[in-house]
């Protein structure tokens, strides 16, 4: 993770690099560290009162006296970085690198051009030619139809690529983060994020944020061991974050974002569902009411009532009426079930490490690659 973070980096030459990092103490809603292995390191800027820098500079003050020279680091205090870095951008600083050269900056303005640079328009614009995401756009740009990819439910050989919404494009009509179809930035900016889509091409950072020790007595508390474990249901508590819900000119609605459709989904009594059953050694593909599924399987809602929606428009009393909002539960009741589920709110999820703790299984669904992603091992 580290290395594809700043690889691209190394197409800038060093005085650009350096300019870039100077400009970065001008963009709002950041801070600034400088670490010093011969003097006193720093904290400063907009958002060096934030809880979320001043945890990061704890972390890493103590290896100031082990740097050859004063560096500085810009961190955002957004929960997401949500800049992405076009594939035409990407190969270029590639090659670049490959040859032994650095990108000008005349070829870089060329690629950072937002609009009108590709054939393509809106988030795809930064996909690969002639991946999935790229012949979406292409066919919504010529008026053609867009091919739906069959439905069926399959395991998961590597996390990492259902990220990736150019060869997984129906993540943009189902995730909350990518419901606003425009050309997002596209500059190699040297910024440190707290979480980030897997095409930001900035540098993912440790959130520090509710972390506990496990240790501890109140970290103890939420744990419990397997066979104290009493409720066999998936749990999920959360409010509605996840995406800004309006009435859109696209068609786009509130109930297709991640969060309300899981809370809908899992309060549904209409209706039939296929589920795997096993029977006997075999496992065999049967219809279900699912209303007695999700009796039977689920205790998953929202809870504190609609949030980040536009009252003017009618949305907040379409989400207060079609959702069932449920009782908060405190994390020492939810690790009495055996399974817990950790999805997306505006950024990366600050309780997945506490569901780890908990001793339940966690399911996870996520589009945003974690500091610590590649180091988790399924199953363990």
């Amino acid at each position: 993770q580290i290395n594809r973070d700043i690889e691209l980096y190394f197409a800038l030459s060093p005085d650009l690099l350096r300019k870039r990092v100077n400009l970065l103490k001008e963009t709002p809603h950041t801070s600034q560290i400088t670490l010093s292995p011969t003097g006193s390191s720093s904290l400063y800027g907009e958002r060096a009162h934030s809880a979320r820098a001043r945890l990061l500079f704890q972390l890493i003050e103590p290896i100031a006296q082990f740097l050859p020279g004063d560096i500085t680091l810009s961190l955002s205090d957004h929960d997401l970085g949500s800049w992405l870095l076009g594939d035409d951008q990407k190969q270029a600083a590639l090659d670049a690198i490959r040859d032994g050269r650095y990108l000008t900056e005349e070829e870089l303005k060329a690629y950072e051009k937002r609009e009108g640079r590709l054939p393509v328009k809106g988030l795809v614009s930064a996909c690969p030619p002639g991946s999935p995401g790229w012949q979406r756009g292409v066919a919504k740009r010529d008026g053609l139809q867009v091919e739906e990819p069959p439905k069926e439910t399959t395991f998961i050989y590597d996390p990492d690529l259902t990220y990736d919404y150019c060869y997984n494009p129906e993540l943009l009509d189902i995730h909350g983060a990518l419901s606003w179809d425009f050309a997002r930035e596209t500059t190699l900016r040297p910024i440190f994020q707290l979480s980030k889509f897997a095409r930001n091409p900035e540098f993912l950072t440790t959130p520090l944020e509710a972390y506990e020790n496990f240790t501890s007595p109140a970290a103890q508390k939420k744990y419990a061991p397997w066979d104290e474990k009493t409720i066999g249901k998936l749990f999920w508590r959360g409010s509605s974050t996840g995406d800004s819900y309006s009435k859109r000119p696209d068609g786009h609605t509130w109930r297709q974002s991640h969060r309300p459709r899981l809370a809908l989904k899992t309060q549904a009594t209409e209706g039939e569902d296929d589920v795997w059953v096993q029977r006997g050694k075999m496992w065999e593909k049967e219809t279900w009411s699912v209303a007695r599924l999700n009796e039977a399987y689920m205790d998953v809602g929202l809870t504190g009532g609609p949030h980040q929606c536009k009252k003017e428009d009618g949305t907040c009393d379409e989400m207060e009426q079609e959702i069932i909002f449920k009782d908060r539960v405190a994390p020492e009741d939810s690790a009495k079930y055996k399974y817990v589920f950790d999805i997306d709110g505006n950024g990366w999820s600050s309780r997945f490490h506490r569901l780890i703790m908990s001793g339940s299984v966690v399911l996870k669904a996520t589009i945003y690659p974690e500091w610590v992603s590649e180091w988790l091992t399924p199953w363990v």
